[in-house]
């Protein structure tokens, strides 16, 4: 049986503090920042944990169906959600994770592309 990439590198707790520093990489970025105003960072770093953690082979701890309704209104173009997509790729860089793992995490969240942009 394959490993997960969840199980892989030591599950939830580590796929926080991963998904803690992309959005410490995020918040620095001056493009990207006017999305988090007023947004409850820590409540929001626990739900991308969630949903990560699910669609990696964790437990089944997000329901992905609610991807598009959380981002509707957001109206974000596609330069944004590429360069969200670049500071997840660095963020897995630098937490060591292997190649085939990081373009596996970015061919999964590639194919919901189209539940988060709306222009």
């Amino acid at each position: 049986m394959n490993e997960s990439i969840y199980d892989k590198y030591g599950g939830y707790t580590v796929l926080h503090s991963v998904v803690s520093l992309f959005y410490k990489k995020i918040m620095n970025s001056e493009n990207l920042i006017h999305y988090f105003e007023n947004v409850d960072l820590s409540r929001l770093i626990d739900h991308q944990t969630k949903f990560l953690t699910t669609v990696l082979g964790g437990p089944i701890m997000y329901d992905s169906k609610l991807l598009k309704k959380a981002h509707a209104a957001l109206k974000i173009p596609i330069k944004d959600f590429t360069e969200v997509a670049g500071l997840l790729q660095e963020t897995l860089v630098e937490s060591k994770l292997e190649k085939p793992d990081i373009d596996k995490i970015m061919e999964v969240v590639a194919s919901f592309k189209n539940d988060i942009i709306t222009t």
